[in-house]
């Protein structure tokens, strides 16, 4: 009875702590307008998804992010409304980061440090105020560390597919979060080699290559390949622009 009234008081807390640091984050964030590139995020993002391809090949980031807005503005295409979906996005990470933290401590106090710290840097407030795949990406890989956490200790298929599907979710909205995947990759396969648990061995086989191959291929091929080659263009036609226009006087 005691430690039910002891979790109650702690969930409360921590859900106040919660709301504190969505206020922290938020506090002008939702009066002021669109930057440039938050404006070109809410217009690629209420195209047509024909239009949208085409747009998101000009750009260099994956599709996910501009999908999810998609049908986020069909509720509403308010600026508000879509600067709303930054909060949303934040209070699902700060969840994940939360079961991450009680998963790896399980004390009640590494709960409320990990409710608090999220605000205290500024690179996590900054990304989490701008309206793009970075306010989304965070939130995806903090449940990909939890599930990474989880895939290891438990080592069930269930785990090992959501693994994959944030894998794919968090690849789709930023290529940077290649670098977490490889890494979390890495620590679960020497994992299971140092266990010699080939059974493991070969779930994480199987979920990856499913993913390279019904995923990390058609992203290259659809989206990444033209948006190099768009990058590169436009790089060289600057260049060029800047040699002609030189002068040595």
């Amino acid at each position: 009875m005691e430690k039910k009234k002891s979790d109650i008081s702690t969930g409360v807390l921590v859900g106040i702590l919660v709301v504190i640091s969505v206020f922290f984050a938020y506090g002008r964030f939702l009066e002021d307008s669109l930057r440039f590139d938050e404006a070109m995020e809410y217009w690629i993002s209420y195209m047509n998804f024909k239009d949208m391809y085409g747009m998101i090949n000009t750009t260099y980031q994956p599709p996910v992010y501009n999908v999810v807005m998609h049908f986020w503005l069909q509720i509403s295409d308010s600026v508000v409304w879509f600067k709303l979906s930054n909060v949303f996005f934040y209070i699902i990470g700060m969840i994940g980061l939360l079961k991450t933290v009680k998963y790896v401590c399980g004390s009640k106090s590494s709960l409320i440090i990990a409710t608090v710290v999220p605000t205290c840097f500024s690179a996590m407030l900054y990304y989490n105020q701008v309206c793009g795949e970075y306010v989304l990406v965070l939130p995806i890989l903090f449940w990909l560390i939890y599930g990474t956490l989880k895939t290891i200790n438990e080592k069930q298929w269930k785990n090992f597919i959501s693994f994959a599907f944030l894998a794919i979710l968090s690849m789709g909205t930023q290529y940077g979060a290649m670098f977490t995947i490889l890494g979390a990759g890495m620590i679960m396969l020497i994992v299971f080699v140092r266990q010699k648990d080939f059974i493991a061995l070969k779930k994480l086989f199987v979920t990856g290559v499913v993913a390279i191959v019904g995923f990390m291929f058609p992203l290259y091929y659809f989206f990444a390949r033209h948006q190099i080659a768009n990058q590169l263009e436009s790089t060289t036609d600057l260049r060029i622009s800047a040699i002609l226009t030189y002068t040595p006087y």
